[in-house]
């Protein structure tokens, strides 16, 4: 049985689904390095100051991918 719909038309998502996927990837990220950067920080109060600067660093560039998803 043929679609009703023309074939280029029901691969193409709606334009309301495609900013919702990215904004919930952007919150997920940004729990995620939010998570990182209280690592970060237990390690600095725990005088371990090379493991805290990399997971600031790490934590720092997921802050930065969120608001890059976020808006875009």
């Amino acid at each position: 049985m043929p679609s009703p719909l023309p074939a280029d038309e029901q691969a193409a998502p709606t334009p309301t689904q495609s900013p919702l996927i990215m904004t919930q990837a952007a919150l997920a990220l940004s729990f995620l390095a939010a998570a990182v950067l209280y690592a970060a920080a237990h390690e600095y109060f725990a005088e371990n100051r090379r493991d805290a600067r990399l997971l600031a660093g790490v934590g720092g560039s997921g802050v930065v991918a969120s608001l890059g998803l976020l808006l875009a």
